[in-house]
């Protein structure tokens, strides 16, 4: 019986097989506990199962010889992916009829804190997938920092969230590259600290560098209530205006039907649910302030949606929670502020209630590996929510947070085609800073403590 696991230091492509009798749930190090999971069958593209308890569940797959993961879920049609049930089903969105894929069954028990994993196998799809264009959402692997990469099903359109920081403009225009972009319809900085906008203008104080510098760019999201300024947004509004960049503010409310900034493609569907206006918002500092004036907006696409916002934080999301209730509800949160405990709180995760939150950090970037925090990842673990960073895709045990290589980190991808989604965990091309380098470090003993730093 074999179980795949990524052991820290060790490259995806790199996979070491344990022999475990049964399945096995791991809630914390040294706990090994026994399951098992019956009448495994697979029709056509679509896998099920039975338990004996109630469980979430995935499906984990990769074709042999891949180092990229996809995790798929149960249909969001009256949130089956949340339901903690006993007969399970989930239908594969992407390999083709005849494709031979290695498949394992991922289930977490109603405690909610437990993934038990079975044995890798192989399957032989009998039948292709749902038809449909897929929307993809990159949260782009910058160690510290945000960038998200999103590519429209139908228009094709590309919007570039964030830049990461000054120095991850390299990273950025690796990612890029990969994807074959030459130019992005929009881009928007959810707010101007370096660590969003940094990438956006590059290293070099020249209005020729960073994403802005080098690829055409047919418009540039911006809000209008700056709580306070910083010079790399001065750089950026600089190269603007140097390159012919035009810049169109947004505001709460707008959305695809009203703006027609926001209309990204035919069955997409955005939503603005804060924009700027932090100082009024809430926060004792400048840097509180300045992340409580990030865009956060809701995208759909037809019973899949997700939720992003920079680095919004308590206040922003008990606003949200208030003005929107359940209408937040949400399959995928890229979850707010790098995992800091100053966000996520729990009554903005019980509105979202998304199956999984993507985290964009790598912990090995930040000093003592304060990030994200143990308080907002027990909390998120403890709602049933799937935790997946640019160091760790817990559903499928890879765990990069220890890691001594520059080299490490992923790119989590969304992908979906309206009515199914997967996440695609893939090996990404960024070049990190490592522990005791640059980035924040952690104030005091505790995690939970740890703020980051005016930037």
């Amino acid at each position: 019986m074999k179980r795949i696991f990524a052991v820290p230091g060790i490259r995806i492509g790199a996979w070491v097989p344990f022999l475990l009798v049964g399945l096995i749930a791991c809630s914390s190090p040294g706990e090994v506990e026994q399951s098992t999971q019956t009448n495994v069958r697979v029709s056509g593209n679509t896998i099920t199962w039975n338990t004996e308890e109630p469980a979430l569940t995935a499906v984990g797959y990769r074709y042999p010889d891949s180092d990229i993961w996809n995790v798929a879920y149960p249909s969001p049609n009256l949130r089956r992916d949340k339901a903690f049930v006993t007969n399970h089903s989930v239908t594969l969105m992407r390999p083709q009829e005849g494709d031979k894929i290695l498949v394992v069954l991922v289930n977490r028990l109603a405690s909610q804190r437990d993934f038990l994993t079975g044995e890798e196998f192989e399957v032989e799809l009998t039948s292709g997938p749902p038809t449909g264009p897929l929307l993809r959402w990159t949260m782009v692997d910058v160690g510290f920092g945000d960038s998200h990469f999103l590519r429209m099903p139908n228009s094709g359109k590309t919007i570039l969230v964030d830049g990461g920081e000054r120095q991850d403009f390299s990273n950025v225009d690796e990612f890029l590259k990969s994807e074959s972009v030459t130019s992005l319809d929009y881009v928007m900085a959810t707010h101007i600290h370096a660590d969003h906008i940094g990438g956006l203008v590059g290293n070099s104080d020249s209005v020729s560098d960073g994403i802005l510098g080098v690829y055409d760019v047919g418009m540039y999201i911006d809000t209008v209530i700056k709580s306070h300024t910083r010079f790399a947004y001065d750089e950026a509004l600089a190269t603007l205006a140097n390159r012919g960049i035009p810049k169109a503010n947004i505001q709460v409310g707008d959305n695809s039907d009203t703006t027609e900034l926001l209309d990204w493609d035919e069955e997409v569907y955005v939503e603005i649910l804060n924009a700027g206006g932090g100082a009024a918002i809430g926060g004792t500092s400048e840097g509180d302030q300045l992340n409580n004036d990030s865009i956060m907006f809701r995208v759909t696409m037809g019973e899949v949606n997700f939720i992003m916002g920079g680095d919004s934080e308590a206040p922003v999301e008990t606003k949200v929670t208030a003005e929107f209730g359940e209408a937040l509800e949400s399959e995928v949160l890229k979850v707010h502020h790098h995992g800091v405990n100053d966000a996520s709180n729990t009554g903005f995760l019980q509105a979202v209630n998304p199956r999984v939150g993507m985290i964009p950090i790598a912990s090995f970037e930040t000093s003592d590996g304060g990030l994200p925090t143990f308080a907002v990842v027990n909390r998120l673990r403890a709602s049933g929510i799937d935790v997946y960073s640019n160091d760790r895709a817990e559903p499928i045990g890879i765990d990069f947070v220890t890691t001594t290589s520059p080299t490490d980190g992923l790119n989590i991808t969304l992908v979906t085609n309206g009515d199914l989604y997967e996440i695609e965990v893939a090996p990404s091309r960024s070049f990190h800073s490592l522990k005791g380098g640059t980035m924040p470090v952690l104030k005091g003993q505790n995690p939970e403590d740890f703020r980051e730093g005016d930037q």
